[in-house]
C-alpha cells in the first residue's frame, strides 16, 4: 500500500507469492477512485479507469491473450481511434504482441538500419535512420504487474549520483520555440538517431554509443553485438525531439529518491526518454505518461519537457509523486538543483551555469537565435574532469536540430526528419 504525502491511501492492494493478485486500486488526492484492476498470479486480467471527474476513462478484459477494450475521451465520447501513440504508451498490455522476436538474424527494416549508418565527422559522429520495431510496448507491458523485466517483487527506493548538464528553453521574437542542452560527462561517439517506430511518432535523438554494449534495454535485442548493438540506440537518448515538436532532457537533482509503484513498468532513463519521444504529442501527455510509471532504477535526474506551443514542464520524483512544475514564460532554464520549493533567487545561488544561463535570456527576455542559443551553450560548457560531450539547439518550431559534438562549435551540424545537412 502507498499513501500521499497529505495521508490520505492512495494504492490499495495484495500481494501473493511476491506477485499482485486480487483487486488494486488507485485514489486521487481528493480520495476518488481513478483505477481499480484485478490481478491473476501477477497478470492484470481486467481494468477499469476514470479520469479525476468520474468520467470513465478505459474498461479493458482479458480473454486468453487478446484484450477487449473501450477508451473515452474526457468529454465521454469514445476513442475510435484506437491504436494512437498516446494509447499505446498509457496502456502498453492492449497493444504488446507475446509473440517472440526472432532468435536469430536481422529483419529487413533491422538490416535496413544498420545500412543507413553513416559517419558525417571524426568527432566521431554517425547518423542513422531506423524503421524497425524496437518492441518498447512490448517491455513496458511485460514490466508492469507481471514480475518481469525490472520489476521488483515489493516496492524499493534507489538513489545514484548522475553526471551534470544543462538545459534551457527560449522563445524568440519570430515565435519560435527553441529547447537547448549540454550534456556534461565525458567525450564518447555519439550517434544521431532518427526514428520511425510503428505505432509511435517519429523522432531525432542524441545517443552516445558506448552504452549500447550493456544489455539494458530490449532483451530480444542482446543477441545483437558489435556493429548491431546499434539497433538498441532507440533505448539510449540523452536528448531528442519528435514530429510534434515534444522535447525532452535529463539533469542529475539533488534530493529525490524515486519509490517504485508495483503496478507499473520500471524505466531507465533511455527508457522514460523514449517513452515521451514515441507516445506524447504535448507537454500534458508526457508529464501523463510519466506519471504512469516508475523511475526506480534510474539515476537521481528531474527532467525538463517543452512543446511547440512553448509549455514547459520541469517533472522530479519525490518519493511516490512524481511533480510537474509547469511554465509558459519566455524563457526557462535547469541544471541540477531540485526546483521544488525554491525560488529562482535560490537556484541561481546554487548553481553558477543557472545563473549564467538565467541571466543572458532574462536581459534579452528570451530572444534568442538558434545560432545564439548555441553560442549561450557554448559559453556553459564544462572542462576538466567533466566535459560538455555535446551541444544541441532543438527547434520545436521547424523540426530541426542543430549539433556539436566534442566541443568543436565551428562545426555545426544540421538535421531535420530528412536527410542529414552541413
Amino acid at each position: 500500500m502507498s499513501g500521499h504525502d497529505s495521508g490520505g491511501l492512495r494504492i490499495s492492494g495484495a500481494f501473493r507469492a511476491g506477485r499482485l493478485d486480487g483487486v488494486w486500486t488507485e485514489r486521487d488526492r481528493r480520495g476518488r477512485l481513478v483505477e481499480e484492476g484485478v490481478y491473476e498470479g501477477g497478470r492484470l486480467v481486467r481494468t477499469r479507469r476514470w479520469y479525476g471527474d468520474g468520467t470513465p476513462r478505459l474498461e479493458a478484459e482479458r480473454s486468453g491473450c487478446a484484450w477487449s477494450f473501450t477508451a473515452y475521451r474526457p468529454d465521454g465520447t469514445e476513442v475510435t481511434d484506437r491504436d494512437t501513440p498516446l494509447l499505446r504508451g498509457l496502456y502498453p498490455f492492449l497493444f504488446a504482441s507475446d509473440e517472440p522476436a526472432p532468435e536469430g538474424g536481422l529483419d529487413p527494416a533491422r538490416a535496413a538500419a544498420l545500412a543507413s549508418v553513416r559517419r558525417v565527422s571524426d568527432a566521431p559522429l554517425d547518423v542513422m535512420d531506423d524503421a524497425s520495431d524496437p518492441r518498447f510496448v512490448e517491455l513496458l507491458a511485460r514490466s508492469a504487474g507481471t514480475g518481469g523485466l525490472g520489476l521488483p517483487e515489493l516496492p524499493v527506493v534507489v538513489s545514484v549520483e548522475e553526471p551534470l548538464c544543462t538545459t534551457f528553453v527560449t522563445r524568440n521574437g519570430r515565435g519560435e520555440v527553441l529547447f537547448a542542452y549540454n550534456p556534461d560527462h565525458t567525450d564518447q561517439p555519439t550517434l544521431l538517431l532518427r526514428s520511425s517506430p510503428p505505432g509511435g511518432w517519429r523522432s531525432i535523438s542524441i545517443v552516445q554509443t558506448p552504452g549500447l554494449s550493456d544489455d539494458e534495454g530490449n532483451p530480444e535485442l542482446r543477441r545483437f553485438r558489435g556493429e548491431a548493438s546499434l539497433l538498441r540506440a532507440a533505448y539510449g537518448p540523452i536528448v531528442g525531439m519528435n514530429e510534434k515538436g515534444v522535447a525532452v532532457s535529463g539533469m542529475s537533482a539533488d534530493g529525490m529518491e524515486a519509490v517504485a509503484d508495483p503496478r507499473r513498468p520500471v524505466l531507465g532513463y533511455g527508457h522514460l526518454l523514449r517513452l515521451v519521444l514515441d507516445h506524447a504529442a504535448s507537454v500534458e501527455e508526457a508529464v501523463e505518461l510519466i506519471e504512469r510509471v516508475s523511475w526506480a532504477r534510474a539515476r537521481r535526474n528531474h527532467l525538463m519537457v517543452a512543446d511547440a506551443s512553448g509549455e514547459t514542464a520541469i517533472v522530479e520524483f519525490h518519493g511516490d509523486l512524481t511533480l510537474a512544475f509547469r511554465s509558459r514564460g519566455a524563457w526557462r532554464v535547469a541544471t541540477n538543483t531540485s526546483v521544488r520549493g525554491r525560488r529562482e533567487v535560490e537556484l541561481r545561488l546554487l548553481c553558477p551555469r543557472f545563473a549564467l544561463a538565467s541571466n543572458a535570456l532574462a536581459a534579452r527576455d528570451g530572444a534568442f537565435s538558434a545560432g545564439e542559443a548555441l553560442r549561450l551553450l557554448s559559453a556553459l560548457r564544462m572542462e576538466g574532469d567533466l566535459v560538455t560531450a555535446s551541444s544541441s539547439v532543438w527547434n520545436l518550431t521547424s523540426r530541426e536540430v542543430r549539433l556539436v559534438v566534442a566541443r568543436r562549435y565551428g562545426e555545426v551540424h544540421a538535421f531535420g526528419f530528412g536527410p542529414a545537412s552541413r
